[in-house]
């Protein structure tokens, strides 16, 4: 495909999908407020939605060919060009492998979190510490990651987005191959028949066509 064949079908993608659905439903789960103790407020389903963010970007921005499956999200928050926030716990050992079992996999798949604490607050740190527990931050969180998608989508409009060292049309193919895999995974996917029909005429989060 040509690059601008490549650009448009990106754009469509964000658009539609990304722009239209991920980040605007990232922004009203930041909108909800937590209590003046900073829980509550849908923090760990906010923390959970960002976090399957990440793993799409980080999917679409990895340089190399992999599962739309695959949790991908660390090379995305090693960029400093996207997430300089990240540089500061990044150089620490094993930080990712404890952000992602600690605190992704548990919070996402058991609805709680084991090393972490987790608010919501104005605060710009990702990270505090109080009483010998880590708090986690996922109000800035969803703040910086919706700034780095705008980052990514502003420079694929201006013809300014390159990957590791990519030119811009290998880019925007690679990008674009992503995207086509993405839509057309099936893993063992098995329709379900005879569902019951609904009266009723409704605006749905539509699938990626």
């Amino acid at each position: 495909m040509s690059y601008e064949t490549d650009k448009a079908n990106i754009l469509a993608f964000f658009d539609n999908h990304i722009i239209r659905y991920v980040v605007s439903d990232l922004e009203a789960l930041n909108s909800i407020e937590a209590d003046e103790t900073g829980a509550g407020g849908c923090s760990i389903p906010q923390a959970s939605a960002t976090f399957s963010a990440l793993d799409l970007m980080g999917y679409l921005m990895h340089p190399q060919d992999i599962s739309p499956m695959k949790m991908s999200f660390s090379d995305l928050l090693n960029n400093e060009k996207y997430f300089p926030e990240f540089k500061q716990y990044s150089i620490q050992a094993n930080f990712f492998n404890s952000f992602k079992d600690n605190l992704r996999s548990f919070m996402v798949h058991r609805f709680s979190i084991t090393k972490y604490d987790i608010t919501k607050t104005s605060d710009t740190n990702l990270f505090t510490e109080m009483d010998t527990r880590q708090i986690f931050n996922t109000s800035y969180f969803t703040k910086i990651t919706i700034n780095a998608i705008n980052k990514i989508y502003n420079e694929i409009k201006e013809d300014k987005f390159l990957i590791n060292g990519f030119s811009k049309k290998i880019t925007l193919g690679k990008v674009n191959e992503k995207i086509k895999m993405l839509k057309g995974f099936d893993k063992n996917y098995v329709p379900l028949i005879d569902l019951p029909i609904s009266s009723v005429s409704t605006q749905t989060t539509c699938s990626l066509k």
